[in-house]
């Protein structure tokens, strides 16, 4: 048993439930939105998931970052992290992260801190919960400091048996993300770090204790709401986040949308395929049924281009590759299609990568 590579995930370019065995279909992206102020605490101000039973919440955050705040904190983190390890992630693919990130309720939804070990995901937690800091810090030394990873060298080393996710403590969970070595607090979420053991690897997570040390999936379900106890620990999941139903039962693996135990609502069955828009309705398959997601719920819209799949995204950018003209970096985001002047951030300058079909672009320190 291994860690799904890409677990059933809202992913810009594509929001799209990918095999294991199949590879990404762009750099990391995806989408949401919660915080208190800014200094986001992803569920610090509702119900707790009890370790016996999960409490149904609105799933709609109740706030969220000013979008003003989420665009210079990537700018401000890639500029720092991109150096370190030379990367081609832009500013539009780490906002597509992040507005993921804060619509995901992750306090109650655990089950998604399983999503994809080896993107960028550890940085972007890191810069959630502590975004205030990074809009402070004067310098890369600074942030770098914010995110509990100080001033690191240029590489990052789990300990040995784990890839790229791993627990400091029951508390801090600890990943590579872009060359560095950040932290993220999982007590924050009112969850404990935990190492989930499988044959050939562990992995850290925050999550709850659980009571099953196999390695198949034990579901109970609650409505919609799913508690999966495997590997040691026991990890939540509405299936409605991802237009589903929860069924419960035992599951000798994560099949290969990594959500075996949610089926789709819609009436009508399916084999796959890269899904379509229904207004602003994502429908993709999940579990044989289609399966619909209000892209609404992260602020974005369904949007299927000519030459990419169908997905959430910001609306009004027919394109998400960026440019970086005389140190303005051109990108999508909350507010479409716009701009952002690098010097306007203390930042010296643009960088731009267009070796791949969609071209980043980033600020630089």
């Amino acid at each position: 048993m291994r860690v799904c590579s890409s677990l059933g995930r809202l992913v810009a370019p594509a929001l799209v439930l990918l095999a294991c065995d199949q590879a990404p279909l762009s750099p990391i992206d995806a989408a949401g939105g919660e915080s208190n102020g800014g200094d986001a605490n992803l569920g610090a101000d509702g119900d707790q998931v009890g370790a016996d039973a999960i409490v149904p919440v609105d799933l709609v955050p109740k706030t969220r970052p000013p979008a003003d705040d989420v665009v210079r904190g990537c700018a401000k983190l890639l500029a720092c992290l991109n150096p370190i390890q030379p990367s081609s992630y832009g500013l539009g693919g780490c906002l597509r992260d992040m507005y993921w990130l804060l619509g995901s309720e992750l306090a109650r939804q655990s089950y998604l801190f399983l999503w994809n070990d080896d993107s960028d995901f550890p940085a972007e937690l890191a810069l959630e919960q502590n975004l205030d800091c990074v809009l402070a810090a004067p310098d890369c030394e600074a942030l770098r400091t914010c995110l509990a990873a100080g001033n690191v060298a240029a590489s990052c080393t789990p300990p040995a048996g784990y890839y790229k996710r791993w627990c400091a403590d029951s508390r801090h969970l600890r990943g590579c993300s872009i060359g560095t070595e950040v932290e993220f607090d999982c007590a924050a979420l009112g969850l404990s770090c935990q190492d989930l053991v499988f044959p050939s690897s562990r992995f850290g997570t925050c999550s709850q204790p659980g009571n099953n040390s196999g390695q198949t999936l034990a579901v109970a379900c609650d409505g919609d709401w799913a508690t999966v106890d495997a590997w040691g620990g026991r990890l939540t999941l509405n299936c409605a986040y991802l237009g589903g139903s929860c069924v419960a039962g035992n599951y000798a693996d994560m099949g290969d949308a990594g959500v075996p135990f949610c089926l789709g609502k819609e009436a009508a069955t399916c084999s796959g395929g890269p899904g379509r828009c229904d207004g602003n309705q994502l429908i993709r398959c999940l579990g044989g049924r289609e399966a619909a997601t209000d892209c609404g719920g992260f602020q974005q819209t369904c949007l299927a281009p000519q030459d990419w799949v169908p997905h959430c995204d910001f609306a009004g950018c027919l394109t998400t590759s960026e440019t970086c003209a005389g140190g303005v970096l051109g990108f999508c985001g909350p507010g479409g299609a716009t701009t952002l002047e690098c010097a306007a951030l203390g930042l010296t300058s643009c960088v731009a990568d267009s070796s791949s079909s969609l071209s980043t672009a980033w600020c630089s320190w």
